[in-house]
C-alpha cells in the first residue's frame, strides 16, 4: 500500500467516481433494479449487485437476465430501470459526507474531472442539481466509451480530456471494477469503504484505502493531502 505522500507527489489531476464517492445514490440504483425483476417475479440475491458496483446497467442487467431467467430485451429493463431510478432518487440527492468539501480542496490546486459509468440522463439529474459543476475540468459517462469500466478506457479517456498523463492523476473510486479500471489505465487510486471492504479494495489493487464513516465509528478524516508540493506545483501549472 501506498503512503498518502508518495500518492500525491508529482500529482496533476484528480478523478472523482460519482455513485458512492460524491453522492449517496448506490442504494438507489440497487432498489431500482430489485424493482425491474421483482415486477416479473424474479429475486435477485444481494451478492450479484454487490458484485456489478461500478459498473454499467446494461453490464448487470445482461447478467441478471441471461442468469435468472428473464426474456425481457435488455434496452427495455434498463429503460425501465432508468425510469425506476428516477422515480425513486425524487429529492434524495444526498451528497457524501465530506464529498463537497472534497472536491472544493482539489479543485482548488488541481484540474478536477468526473468519470461514472452512469447514463448522460442519469449524471444530469442526480449530479447536475447539487451545483458542483464549476469544479469540474471533463468528465466521461458511459455514453462515452465502447469499453466500460472495468476496462481502463473509461480513466484513459478522462485523463486524456484534461490533458494530464493517467500517472499523474488521483483516482477516488468506491468500486472493485472502478478500482480494477483506474489501475489498469495507470492512475493512482484512493478507494473509499462507502461499498466494499478494505480486503477487497485492497486485493483489486487500491493504493490506499480510506475508511468512511458509513464504515467506521471513529468517523476517521481521509489522510489524503491535496495542497501541491513545491515540486508538483510546476507540473500541474504545465497541464492546467
Amino acid at each position: 500500500m501506498a503512503t498518502s505522500n508518495a500518492l500525491t507527489d508529482e500529482l496533476a489531476a484528480v478523478i472523482f467516481d460519482l455513485d458512492g464517492v460524491l453522492i449517496d445514490s448506490e442504494p438507489i440504483h440497487a432498489e431500482a433494479k430489485r424493482r425491474v425483476f421483482a415486477e416479473r417475479g424474479i429475486e435477485v440475491p444481494e451478492r450479484v449487485y454487490d458484485a456489478f458496483k461500478g459498473q454499467t446497467d446494461e453490464q448487470v442487467l445482461r447478467h441478471v437476465a441471461e442468469h435468472y431467467g428473464s426474456d425481457a430485451r435488455v434496452e427495455d429493463l434498463i429503460a425501465e430501470k432508468r425510469e425506476a431510478f428516477w422515480d425513486l432518487l425524487g429529492d434524495r440527492r444526498v451528497p457524501m459526507e465530506g464529498a463537497k468539501g472534497f472536491v472544493q480542496a482539489a479543485a482548488a490546486h488541481y484540474p478536477v474531472a468526473l468519470c461514472t459509468s452512469a447514463s448522460p440522463a442519469t449524471r444530469e439529474l442526480a449530479f447536475d442539481p447539487l451545483g458542483w459543476n464549476e469544479h469540474f475540468s471533463a468528465s466521461v459517462t458511459a455514453a462515452d466509451v465502447e469499453h466500460p469500466k472495468p476496462d481502463p478506457e473509461p480513466y484513459q479517456l478522462t485523463a486524456e480530456r484534461l490533458g494530464v498523463p493517467p500517472a499523474h492523476c488521483l483516482v477516488v473510486e468506491d468500486s472493485l471494477s472502478g478500482v480494477r479500471s483506474a489501475c489498469a489505465a495507470g492512475g493512482r487510486v484512493a478507494a473509499l469503504t462507502t461499498s466494499m471492504e478494505r480486503d477487497e479494495l485492497e486485493a483489486a489493487g487500491a493504493h490506499v484505502v480510506v475508511e468512511t464513516r458509513r464504515k467506521t465509528r471513529e468517523g476517521r478524516r481521509s489522510p489524503l493531502r491535496l495542497e501541491p508540493t513545491p515540486e508538483n506545483r510546476h507540473d500541474h501549472a504545465r497541464h492546467a
